[in-house]
């Protein structure tokens, strides 16, 4: 993702998809403490460790869904997309 803005910064070029990844995972880290519950219920697969190590972090739980349900990229990116929209986490 900074490799993707890194890039387009060189060519002058901005990728807006990329820009709202970065502020969606600047909120999600912003909002960790108060979403945590709403993770594990939401995908119960997930340990209290697994949430934990997460830590907000995007890219561990992109990570942790992909070991517990086996999920392609894309499905998780869908799945995160989806639950952040409806939890008001990403516009």
């Amino acid at each position: 993702m900074a490799r993707s803005l890194l890039s387009h910064r060189q060519t002058g070029t901005l990728d807006v998809r990329a820009v709202e990844e970065v502020m969606n995972s600047d909120v999600f880290k912003g909002q960790w403490k108060q979403l945590k519950g709403d993770i594990k219920m939401r995908w119960n697969q997930l340990t209290d460790d697994d949430i934990e190590s997460i830590d907000g972090a995007m890219e561990k739980l992109q990570g942790r869904l992909q070991e517990r349900y086996g999920w392609e990229k894309e499905r998780i990116s869908r799945e995160i997309e989806t639950w952040g929209r409806d939890r008001g986490v990403f516009s």
